[in-house]
């Protein structure tokens, strides 16, 4: 995956863009297969930063 996210930026700044999509495009699809969204991670994370800042004197 990070090889794939690698090769597409390099294609990017070579002016190459369609072989950087097609890197972009694998690289995406081998994320996604490993890594599934939980949105209630970002819920939670999200109510521990308002308990950090709600009392806090700036």
């Amino acid at each position: 995956m990070y090889l794939c996210f690698s090769l597409a930026r390099v294609f990017d700044h070579l002016g190459d863009y369609e072989r950087s999509l097609e890197y972009l495009i694998e690289a995406n699809n081998v994320y996604r297969v490993n890594h599934v969204y939980d949105p209630s991670n970002d819920r939670a994370f999200a109510e521990k930063l308002k308990k950090y800042f709600e009392n806090r004197q700036y």
